[in-house]
């Protein structure tokens, strides 16, 4: 199985490594500073415009205005304020990724965000007509604790003015990736991201 970045025996704890893998490709890079991960409800405040005044039609509602102007009273109650749940995102990580080359620098920086940039592209039909296929998810284990299936790679970048070695190779780069998963995970699954 094809490994790339920070894959050799480097004295650093895997704990402070992430591992992508897409088939059978593997990348692994140093964790870096601001990676973090987000889980996001949708809540909404449906009747927040609601007064029992609109179920009359415009005069009662225009009355109900007027009346709230002159006495400083409302005809809106608490269930105007009440949220309703409206869906969850899934599970959405920032994650810096640190390469640094030690040994050999195609392998360790350049190929690491060649094969980043692979797991986060389609592959397209070239005719008219003809099927392509989409990206493909891939695995992030975040230090061998967190561990996220069917995810997407939906931005990368990485810094093109790095040093380099005498054959043009990147010997550091820090990647940025923006990684999501395909789908929400239930209440009763979210136990299972965690090793």
């Amino acid at each position: 199985m094809p490994t790339y970045g920070m894959c050799r025996a480097d004295g650093v704890s895997s704990y402070l490594k992430v591992f992508i893998k897409q088939g059978d490709v593997t990348v692994v890079g140093y964790i870096g500073d601001g990676a973090s991960k987000q889980l996001s409800s949708m809540w909404q405040s449906p009747f927040e415009g609601d007064t029992v005044g609109q179920a009359g039609g415009g005069a009662y509602d225009k009355a109900a205005d007027v009346a709230q102007v002159k006495t400083g009273e409302t005809t809106k109650t608490m269930m105007n304020t009440a949220l309703v749940w409206e869906g969850i995102s899934p599970h959405e990580i920032t994650l810096p990724i640190y390469l640094k080359a030690f040994e050999n620098a195609k392998e360790e920086v350049n190929d690491a965000i060649m094969h980043l940039e692979m797991m986060a592209s389609p592959q397209l039909s070239e005719d008219w007509v003809g099927l392509g296929s989409i990206p493909q998810t891939c695995e992030v284990n975040i230090g061998r604790r967190l561990i996220l299936p069917r995810c997407q790679i939906k931005d990368i970048s990485s810094e093109l003015d790095v040093p380099k070695d005498r054959n043009g190779y990147m010997t550091r780069n820090t990647v940025q990736l923006s990684i999501t998963m395909d789908r929400m995970t239930n209440k009763s699954a979210i136990a299972s991201l965690y090793t």
